[in-house]
């Protein structure tokens, strides 16, 4: 299946990113002075037919700091933590038989919960003085309380590509806004058995030092 033209400019901007701009970050010869702890929030409107799904995620990441020391020469920032999601709305899935003559589209109440671990990987693209502006990559497995969407499972591989500007507060505090594209999808290939669903929107996170 061919990339949608949004996720493949995604992937083209971060490979411009990863490839061209590591000259332009303003060196340092002490580690990264990124946060400890991310705390975020993100409001993510339905973009695909038939998935009239919002979705509202809750974000916690820690960033180890011994990998992260290793990883600084490339500009990359590793994080691990949870993700909650919050998804409210339906969907529209074909049922009946086309021999029988009675297919037909029909909307099933899908709202669910769910919670998981997740990965984040933070390119730092671009910093001047106290402001950064970052590409992010993330993979997770969420648990929902139902099978979700309906027709689907109760687990959900959870991918997230964006982009963000940072600006550090003070010492202790970083805000940073970004837009994020997702994508949800039990891995079961395209069937009435995995009712994928996908989002764009924005997001507000909180740094926090170690």
């Amino acid at each position: 299946m061919a990339l949608q033209p949004f996720i493949a400019r995604m992937y083209t901007v971060t490979l411009f990113g990863i490839v061209l701009l590591p000259g332009t970050v303003q060196a340092s010869g002490q580690p990264w002075d990124m946060p400890g702890w991310v705390y975020g929030v993100e409001y993510l409107a339905p973009t695909k037919p038939g998935r009239d799904l919002s979705t509202v995620n809750f974000d916690l990441f820690y960033a180890f700091p011994k990998p992260n020391r290793t990883l600084q020469k490339s500009h990359l920032s590793l994080y691990t933590g949870l993700t909650a999601s919050r998804v409210t709305g339906t969907i529209t899935q074909l049922t009946g038989s086309y021999e029988e003559g009675t297919l037909k589209n029909t909307t099933f109440e899908s709202s669910a919960n769910g919670i998981g671990p997740v990965f984040l990987l933070r390119f730092d693209a671009l910093h001047q003085g106290r402001s950064r502006f970052f590409l992010d990559a993330s993979h997770g497995i969420l648990f929902f309380d139902r099978p979700f969407p309906t027709g689907g499972d109760r687990y959900n591989g959870l991918r997230r590509l964006g982009a963000s500007l940072s600006y550090r507060m003070d010492a202790t505090y970083t805000l940073n806004i970004g837009y994020r594209w997702m994508h949800g999808s039990n891995g079961k290939g395209v069937n009435p058995r995995n009712p994928a669903y996908e989002g764009r929107g924005a997001n507000i996170q909180l740094g926090v030092a170690y």
